[in-house]
């Protein structure tokens, strides 16, 4: 195949972007790269930390644009394996914002240290460091 890949970025269906951007900026630190507004609230957004970018759509948009997830709520059979530095500091950060740790801090087999949190939307968000 002669067609080069540039880059991935997960367009998640939500209830509401708007509580998904806060989450996300506000949490974690992510900017607001762009958004579409729709009757005083946001349709679409799009944030990024660093080289990770991530999407958010509401249900009603992603729905016309995928008619196939009619009926569907948001959910993930995946998790978001996200390389961070300093981990414990965000494990304290989430922890003191009530966000829902469903892992704690651990050392994996292969040698990272990882916890798992939930964002809130109910997608995975495996935060990991590698050993030094």
């Amino acid at each position: 195949m002669a067609t080069k890949w540039i880059n991935m970025t997960a367009n998640m269906m939500v209830e509401d972007v708007n509580q998904t951007v806060d989450f996300y900026r506000d949490l974690l630190g992510f900017e607001v790269m762009m958004s579409v507004p729709e009757s005083g609230k946001l349709n679409w957004a799009m944030v990024k930390h660093g080289n990770v970018e991530l999407m958010f759509e509401a249900i009603p948009a992603m729905v016309d644009d995928f008619p196939h997830l009619s009926g569907q709520k948001p959910a993930a059979t995946i998790s978001f394996y996200i390389h961070v530095e300093a981990l414990d500091e965000l494990h304290r950060h989430l922890q003191a914002s009530n966000v829902k740790i469903i892992r704690d801090i651990s050392t994996t087999a292969y040698g990272a240290r990882e916890f798992v949190a939930l964002d809130c939307n109910g997608y995975i968000l495996n935060f990991s460091q590698a050993q030094a």
